[in-house]
């Protein structure tokens, strides 16, 4: 649900500032497959995170009754961030289907913004997990599986 109410506002956004975010004439070719490539990429990384988390998990309820386990297996056993992962491929494939500076911009705020979200719930998960959490990210990487 939370996912088709974010889709909203999008939407209008996009159509509100589609002469800002959007070039006004042709993308290069390349530029279309990459980036349509990269936006079903992260389809596919959110089908694997779903698949291994399960619907309550993905949505966050389990943190909302203070449960939870640290999950490493499926794609948490190769990155540990794999949501955030598929955002950033995700708005990297919209940047090159856009093609202006506007939304590099949006892209690059995001991205820091981003990386300090994900201190504040790495910091959570140790304080929550303790040493279980250090010993997987000891084991796992935060978002490339080498």
């Amino acid at each position: 649900m939370g996912l088709l109410l974010s889709w909203a506002p999008v939407t209008v956004c996009l159509v509100i500032f589609r002469d800002r975010l959007l070039v006004a004439g042709a993308v290069a070719g390349w530029r279309i497959v990459l980036g349509l490539a990269l936006i079903i990429f992260e389809a596919w990384i959110f089908w694997l995170v779903k698949r291994d988390l399960g619907a309550a998990k993905l949505v966050g309820a389990t943190e909302l009754s203070a449960g939870g386990e640290v999950i490493s297996r499926g794609i948490y056993a190769r990155i540990r961030h794999p949501r955030y992962l598929g955002s950033f491929l995700a708005i990297l494939g919209a940047c090159l289907l856009a093609g202006t500076t506007a939304l590099w911009i949006v892209a690059g705020a995001w991205t820091v913004l981003t990386r300090i979200a994900i201190g504040m719930e790495e910091r959570e998960m140790r304080a929550r997990f303790g040493e279980s959490y250090l010993a997987y990210c000891r084991r796992v990487p935060r978002f490339l599986p080498f």
